[in-house]
C-alpha cells in the first residue's frame, strides 16, 4: 500500500468472567509509523475492538492536531495582514493559552470581551456595560461589523462556543468561528 500503510490487525482476548468480557488490541502502520491501540474491558468483542481502534486512531489525530503547536511555535510575521482575535471570555477563559498567544503573536490584536457583572470581568480587555446574558455576544457582533467596515480585508477569528459566531463567519469573508486559541492558531497557519 501507499506510504507503507497496513490494514489493522486485531487481537481479541476473552476474560473468564461472568458475564464474559473482552479486551482488544489493534496494530497497524500508517505512513511508515507503527501504531497500537489497546481497549478497556467491555461486555462485547465488537465494543472492545471499537475502543481499541479509537485509541489507536487518536494517536494519529493528536499528531495532526499538534502539527502547529502553540507552545513550540515562533511568531509568524502577519504585519501585511490585519488580524483580530475576538474572545468571548464568558465561555472561553484559558488564560494560560490566551496569554501565550498574545505574547507570541504581537502583530495580532487579541481582545477578551465580557460583561461588567461577570466574575472574570477584571481580567477582560473590553467590558460590555450590561448584565444581559447575551450582551457580550451582541457586542462582539457589533465589533465585527465595525472592523469589517473599517478594514474589509481583515481576518477575524471569533473564539466562542456560541452559535452567533458561525453566522458571522457565513456573512463576512475572512471571518472564522473557533472554539479555542489553539484552533485559532492552527487556522492562522492556513492563511
Amino acid at each position: 500500500m501507499k506510504d507503507n500503510t497496513t490494514v489493522p490487525v486485531y487481537k481479541d482476548e476473552s476474560i473468564n468472567s461472568k458475564p464474559p468480557t473482552f479486551t482488544s488490541t489493534v496494530e497497524f502502520t500508517y505512513r511508515d509509523k507503527f501504531y497500537k491501540g489497546v481497549s478497556s474491558i467491555f461486555k462485547s468483542k465488537k465494543l472492545a475492538q471499537f475502543n481499541a481502534a479509537k485509541n489507536g486512531l487518536s494517536q494519529i489525530v493528536n499528531l495532526d492536531k499538534n502539527k502547529y503547536s502553540l507552545e513550540n511555535s515562533k511568531s509568524k510575521n502577519y504585519k501585511n495582514k490585519r488580524i483580530f482575535v475576538l474572545i468571548d471570555y464568558e465561555n472561553y477563559n484559558d488564560d494560560k493559552e490566551i496569554d501565550l498567544f498574545k505574547t507570541q503573536q504581537k502583530d495580532i490584536l487579541t481582545i477578551k470581551f465580557t460583561n461588567t457583572k461577570h466574575p472574570r470581568a477584571e481580567k477582560a480587555d473590553k467590558l460590555v456595560p450590561s448584565d444581559r446574558r447575551d450582551a457580550t455576544d451582541i457586542f462582539i457582533v457589533c465589533e465585527t461589523a465595525l472592523i469589517k467596515d473599517k478594514f474589509p480585508d481583515a481576518y477575524i477569528f471569533i473564539v466562542t462556543r456560541d452559535k452567533f459566531a458561525s453566522v458571522l463567519a457565513d456573512i463576512y469573508s475572512n471571518t472564522f468561528n473557533t472554539v479555542t486559541i489553539n484552533e485559532t492558531f492552527n487556522k492562522l497557519n492556513e492563511i
